[in-house]
């Protein structure tokens, strides 16, 4: 099980005495065990759960923690969605502004990730629809960009006060 985790490097200003953040950046990247359009295996099903995991750790600080839970659900849904329909090496990276919390999870496969259309009775491919959802509802977004296959949500630090 190969796996890379580039360490969140913590980029700060001072303002008025106090730290402010500007940006803080982590990346993990893994090669998924599994083919393509399969079931999910064992070893990468761990690999979600590390990955949710290590994001979950790193909002556990002021301001953030009350974006843990989204963020961790976000990043299931993004990086199974990679893992069963683009393959190859996964790589997931979160970045962290004054402004967002921004998830991205870019991977090997060919063509443009879509979003599918599940039968009311389907147990899967709901995936997408929760990301977008959750966005939603704290007022941020989630896209795929058009050059590349990488699925993003950007979710907004709530400023105190506000």
């Amino acid at each position: 099980m190969t796996q890379t985790i580039t360490p969140f490097r913590a980029a700060r200003e001072q303002t008025a005495g106090r730290p402010r953040r500007r940006n803080d950046v982590m990346e993990c990247e893994f090669v998924v065990e599994g083919a393509v359009g399969t079931t999910v295996s064992d070893v990468d099903a761990r690999r979600v759960r590390h990955m949710r995991t290590i994001v979950g750790d790193q909002l556990r600080g002021p301001g953030l923690s009350g974006l843990r839970e989204t963020a961790e659900v976000v990043v299931s849904e993004l990086v199974t969605n990679a893992i069963v329909y683009g393959g190859g090496t996964v790589k997931l990276s979160l970045l962290v502004t004054r402004a967002e919390v921004r998830l991205l999870v870019r991977d090997s496969g060919i063509g443009s990730p879509l979003q599918g259309e599940p039968a009311l009775d389907a147990e899967s491919g709901r995936g997408l629809l929760i990301v977008e959802l959750l966005a939603a509802e704290l007022g941020g977004g989630w896209g795929f960009t058009p050059e590349s296959r990488t699925s993003w949500c950007a979710l907004p630090i709530r400023q105190a006060g506000s």
